[in-house]
Protein backbone atom coordinates (compact mmCIF):
# COMPACT_ATOMS: atom_id res chain seq x y z
CA UNK A 1 0.00 0.00 0.00
CA UNK A 2 2.86 2.17 0.82
CA UNK A 3 4.40 1.77 -2.31
CA UNK A 4 1.76 2.76 -4.25
CA UNK A 5 0.67 5.86 -2.41
CA UNK A 6 4.41 6.86 -3.10
CA UNK A 7 4.00 5.99 -7.36
CA UNK A 8 0.87 8.11 -7.14
CA UNK A 9 1.74 11.30 -5.20
CA UNK A 10 5.27 10.91 -7.74
CA UNK A 11 2.88 10.45 -10.98
CA UNK A 12 0.94 13.46 -9.44
CA UNK A 13 3.97 15.34 -8.82
CA UNK A 14 5.28 15.04 -12.25
CA UNK A 15 1.35 16.05 -13.71
CA UNK A 16 1.87 18.98 -11.63
CA UNK A 17 5.56 20.29 -13.05
CA UNK A 18 4.30 19.55 -16.52
CA UNK A 19 0.97 21.48 -16.29
CA UNK A 20 2.97 24.17 -14.40
CA UNK A 21 5.65 24.21 -17.13
CA UNK A 22 2.81 24.43 -19.99
CA UNK A 23 1.79 27.54 -17.85
CA UNK A 24 4.78 28.85 -17.52
CA UNK A 25 5.38 28.36 -21.41
CA UNK A 26 1.72 30.35 -22.49
CA UNK A 27 3.39 32.67 -20.17
CA UNK A 28 6.43 33.23 -21.76
CA UNK A 29 5.24 33.02 -25.28
CA UNK A 30 2.68 35.55 -24.46
CA UNK A 31 5.38 37.75 -22.81
CA UNK A 32 7.52 37.35 -25.87
CA UNK A 33 4.48 38.56 -27.79
CA UNK A 34 4.16 41.50 -25.91
CA UNK A 35 8.23 42.53 -25.75
CA UNK A 36 7.81 42.32 -29.38
CA UNK A 37 4.76 44.61 -29.66
CA UNK A 38 6.29 47.09 -27.40
CA UNK A 39 9.32 46.83 -29.63
CA UNK A 40 7.60 47.70 -32.72
CA UNK A 41 5.45 50.29 -30.75
CA UNK A 42 8.77 51.80 -30.01
CA UNK A 43 9.94 51.92 -33.46
CA UNK A 44 7.17 53.29 -34.11
CA UNK A 45 6.98 56.05 -32.05
CA UNK A 46 10.36 57.04 -32.25
CA UNK A 47 9.90 57.44 -36.07
CA UNK A 48 6.73 59.96 -35.02
CA UNK A 49 9.25 61.88 -32.76
CA UNK A 50 11.78 62.23 -35.13
CA UNK A 51 9.24 63.31 -37.81
CA UNK A 52 7.24 65.35 -34.95
CA UNK A 53 11.13 67.08 -34.80
CA UNK A 54 11.77 67.53 -38.59
CA UNK A 55 8.10 69.32 -38.25
CA UNK A 56 9.18 71.30 -35.71
CA UNK A 57 11.95 72.04 -37.88
CA UNK A 58 10.03 73.00 -40.56
CA UNK A 59 7.62 75.33 -38.63
CA UNK A 60 10.75 76.97 -37.14
CA UNK A 61 12.25 77.68 -40.57
CA UNK A 62 8.84 79.26 -41.64
CA UNK A 63 8.71 81.11 -38.45
CA UNK A 64 11.97 82.75 -38.78
CA UNK A 65 11.27 83.49 -42.66
CA UNK A 66 7.99 84.97 -42.08
CA UNK A 67 9.56 87.23 -39.51
CA UNK A 68 12.66 88.00 -42.03
CA UNK A 69 9.90 89.00 -44.37
CA UNK A 70 7.54 91.10 -42.09
CA UNK A 71 11.31 92.94 -41.07
CA UNK A 72 11.60 93.35 -44.67
CA UNK A 73 8.98 94.44 -45.12
CA UNK A 74 8.45 96.88 -42.09
CA UNK A 75 12.13 98.63 -43.64
CA UNK A 76 10.65 98.62 -47.05
CA UNK A 77 7.93 100.83 -45.45
CA UNK A 78 9.94 103.18 -43.38
CA UNK A 79 11.95 103.62 -46.46
CA UNK A 80 9.00 104.65 -48.48
CA UNK A 81 7.76 106.95 -45.52
CA UNK A 82 11.15 108.76 -45.43
CA UNK A 83 10.98 108.97 -49.01
CA UNK A 84 7.96 110.43 -48.85
CA UNK A 85 9.32 113.15 -46.16
CA UNK A 86 12.08 114.06 -48.57
CA UNK A 87 9.62 114.86 -51.11
CA UNK A 88 7.20 116.71 -49.29
CA UNK A 89 9.97 118.72 -47.52
CA UNK A 90 11.60 119.63 -51.08
CA UNK A 91 8.26 120.25 -52.62
CA UNK A 92 7.19 122.50 -49.54
CA UNK A 93 10.56 124.61 -49.73
CA UNK A 94 10.43 124.99 -53.20
CA UNK A 95 6.68 126.35 -52.70
CA UNK A 96 8.35 128.75 -49.27
CA UNK A 97 10.69 129.70 -51.73
CA UNK A 98 8.54 130.96 -54.19
CA UNK A 99 6.41 132.44 -51.54
CA UNK A 100 8.92 134.44 -50.34
CA UNK A 101 9.94 135.49 -53.65
CA UNK A 102 6.54 136.43 -54.45
CA UNK A 103 6.59 138.14 -50.63
CA UNK A 104 9.70 140.76 -51.63
CA UNK A 105 12.62 138.62 -49.68
CA UNK A 106 15.59 139.73 -51.21
CA UNK A 107 17.54 136.58 -50.11
CA UNK A 108 14.85 133.68 -50.01
CA UNK A 109 17.65 130.93 -48.87
CA UNK A 110 18.42 132.88 -46.14
CA UNK A 111 14.36 134.29 -44.75
CA UNK A 112 13.81 130.45 -45.22
CA UNK A 113 16.37 129.58 -42.56
CA UNK A 114 14.58 131.83 -40.75
CA UNK A 115 10.94 131.17 -41.24
CA UNK A 116 9.01 129.79 -38.54
CA UNK A 117 8.38 126.34 -40.09
CA UNK A 118 6.46 125.17 -36.85
CA UNK A 119 3.91 127.74 -37.97
CA UNK A 120 3.18 125.68 -41.53
CA UNK A 121 0.35 123.54 -41.53
CA UNK A 122 -0.26 120.76 -43.43
CA UNK A 123 -3.68 118.49 -44.42
CA UNK A 124 -3.78 114.85 -44.87
CA UNK A 125 -2.51 114.31 -47.61
CA UNK A 126 0.94 116.51 -46.39
CA UNK A 127 0.80 119.56 -48.39
CA UNK A 128 1.99 122.64 -46.64
CA UNK A 129 -1.38 124.92 -46.19
CA UNK A 130 -0.76 128.50 -48.30
CA UNK A 131 -2.49 130.65 -45.33
CA UNK A 132 -0.33 129.25 -42.63
CA UNK A 133 2.65 130.25 -45.06
CA UNK A 134 1.34 133.56 -45.84
CA UNK A 135 0.93 133.66 -41.92
CA UNK A 136 4.24 132.68 -41.44
CA UNK A 137 5.91 134.71 -43.47
CA UNK A 138 4.06 137.94 -42.70
CA UNK A 139 5.54 137.37 -39.01
CA UNK A 140 9.10 137.10 -40.58
CA UNK A 141 7.94 140.26 -42.44
CA UNK A 142 7.80 141.94 -38.94
CA UNK A 143 10.72 140.27 -37.24
CA UNK A 144 12.93 141.15 -39.97
CA UNK A 145 11.61 143.48 -41.90
CA UNK A 146 15.19 144.04 -43.65
CA UNK A 147 14.80 141.01 -45.35
CA UNK A 148 12.13 142.06 -47.61
CA UNK A 149 13.58 146.12 -48.46
CA UNK A 150 12.49 147.73 -51.61
CA UNK A 151 16.26 148.65 -53.27
CA UNK A 152 16.99 152.01 -54.21
CA UNK A 153 16.62 153.28 -57.75
CA UNK A 154 19.79 151.91 -59.40
CA UNK A 155 21.87 154.87 -60.98
CA UNK A 156 22.39 154.27 -64.72
CA UNK A 157 25.38 152.82 -65.51
CA UNK A 158 27.13 151.29 -68.54
CA UNK A 159 25.89 148.21 -70.28
CA UNK A 160 27.06 144.82 -69.89
CA UNK A 161 27.12 142.07 -72.66
CA UNK A 162 23.96 139.41 -71.19
CA UNK A 163 27.08 136.76 -70.13
CA UNK A 164 29.09 139.55 -68.43
CA UNK A 165 26.20 140.50 -67.06
CA UNK A 166 24.78 137.23 -65.61
CA UNK A 167 28.70 136.47 -64.41
CA UNK A 168 28.30 139.66 -62.54
CA UNK A 169 24.32 138.84 -61.24
CA UNK A 170 25.56 135.45 -60.02
CA UNK A 171 28.33 136.46 -58.27
CA UNK A 172 26.32 139.28 -56.56
CA UNK A 173 23.57 137.59 -55.35
CA UNK A 174 25.79 134.13 -53.93
CA UNK A 175 27.87 137.15 -52.22
CA UNK A 176 24.96 139.07 -50.95
CA UNK A 177 23.21 136.01 -49.72
CA UNK A 178 26.25 134.66 -47.69
CA UNK A 179 26.52 138.13 -45.79
CA UNK A 180 23.39 138.65 -45.44
CA UNK A 181 23.14 134.99 -43.17
CA UNK A 182 26.20 135.99 -41.77
CA UNK A 183 24.28 138.99 -40.11
CA UNK A 184 21.62 137.37 -39.42
CA UNK A 185 23.43 134.39 -37.20
CA UNK A 186 25.47 137.36 -36.00
CA UNK A 187 21.79 139.08 -34.98
CA UNK A 188 22.91 142.61 -35.59
CA UNK A 189 20.38 144.18 -37.20
CA UNK A 190 22.63 147.36 -37.89
CA UNK A 191 25.51 145.25 -40.12
CA UNK A 192 21.99 143.47 -41.66
CA UNK A 193 21.19 147.26 -43.05
CA UNK A 194 24.58 147.91 -43.77
CA UNK A 195 24.99 144.59 -46.04
CA UNK A 196 21.25 145.49 -47.23
CA UNK A 197 22.57 148.88 -48.68
CA UNK A 198 25.75 147.77 -50.15
CA UNK A 199 23.99 145.93 -52.49
CA UNK A 200 20.89 147.90 -53.05
CA UNK A 201 21.73 151.36 -52.95
CA UNK A 202 24.48 152.11 -55.99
Amino acid sequence: MTTEATVDDQTKTVEELEAERDDFKTKYENLTRAHTKLQTDLRELKTKLSEADELHKQISKHVDEKNKLQAEKNKALEDLESFKKEVRTKETKQLLTKQLEEAGAKAPATALKLLDLDAIKFNDKGEADVESITAAIEALKESDSILFGEPAEAKPSTPATPKVKHAVDKITKSAYEAEMEAAVKAGNQKQLEEVFAKYHQH
